[in-house]
């Protein structure tokens, strides 16, 4: 499996978490210990994410244009109404790593 699968695994289930914390926020269920337990899990899902950014040999360029090229990007993006959302936030995560700009 490549870096990029990787990567892409955990940005569906941190999208997927996102979403259900917006799901018992909304039916008050800020206070409740899956709440806590649900923050958690996102928070070790972008410990892990960290993890596989800083690998050796990793070429953040190289990563963007493969999101690029994999899909198609139009905005607004909103997390549970766009197929691609997770591409998006791993996309927006590596132009604050490399910049914004990919040179030609």
């Amino acid at each position: 499996m490549n870096i990029l699968e990787d990567l892409l695994k955990v940005e569906e289930k941190i999208e997927e978490l996102y979403l259900l914390l917006v799901h018992l926020e909304m039916n008050g269920q800020i206070d409740t210990e899956y709440y806590n337990q649900v923050v958690k899990e996102i928070f070790d899902l972008t410990r892990q994410e960290k993890d596989l950014l800083i690998q050796n040999g990793i070429v953040y360029e190289d990563l963007k244009m493969d999101i690029q090229d994999n899909s198609a990007f139009s905005m607004p993006i909103y997390l549970g109404f766009h197929t691609n959302a997770s591409l998006f936030r791993l996309r927006n995560m590596l132009d604050s790593i490399s910049g914004d700009h990919i040179n030609s």
